[in-house]
């Protein structure tokens, strides 16, 4: 991708300026290379990013550079993208995140790019993944998660996540029960 092109998604065409822009300085990726990573990554991403709320951290001078973090969204995006206010509750679900328990965390996407030397990539992994020798937070980046997607095929290693969500009553009952297993 070079500077000045034109990006076009279901039909609309969006002006890409400095796609040329280092991002990534350790390895030369660009802007351009971030945005044709996202576009070859939507169909994996998004079903983990519907009807979620997002914040973005950007890095509009590369991950060396100053960080912004974004909650509201400016004037100039599109009308096309629904916005909605922030909710006052969130029903009667908690997710529960050991590594993300703090106030204000928020949880990466899976397969977003980490604001990290290489462009390290947010992957889900498979149990058996996670006990292979070597497994470290830098193995998967924008230039080597392709070879991984290709040897997954179709397959998800997330796939029914969604599934083995518990409301309150069920998820204060299982607690309870392991509880009183404890000596």
């Amino acid at each position: 991708m070079t500077a000045g092109s034109a990006v076009t998604v279901s039909g609309i065409s969006v002006e890409l300026s400095h796609a040329d822009k280092v991002f990534f300085p350790d390895s030369g990726i660009t802007k351009g290379d971030l945005v044709g990573y996202y576009r070859a990554m939507a169909g994996r991403m998004l079903p983990y990013l519907r009807d979620r709320p997002l914040v973005m951290a950007r890095y509009p001078d590369g991950i060396t550079g100053e960080r912004i973090f974004q909650k509201n969204v400016p004037r100039y995006f599109p009308d096309r993208l629904t916005v909605e206010q922030r909710k006052d509750g969130r029903g009667d679900r908690v997710y529960s995140d050991v590594m993300r328990n703090a106030y204000a965390q928020t949880v990466v996407a899976p397969y977003t790019v980490r604001a990290r030397p290489g462009a390290r990539v947010a992957t889900p992994l498979s149990w058996e993944e996670l006990k292979e020798p070597g497994l470290t937070p830098g193995r998967f980046t924008l230039r080597t998660i392709g070879e991984r997607l290709d040897q997954l095929g179709r397959s998800d290693p997330w796939a029914g996540l969604g599934r083995r969500r518990y409301g309150l009553a069920r998820a204060s009952q299982r607690l309870e029960k392991l509880a009183a297993r404890e000596p």
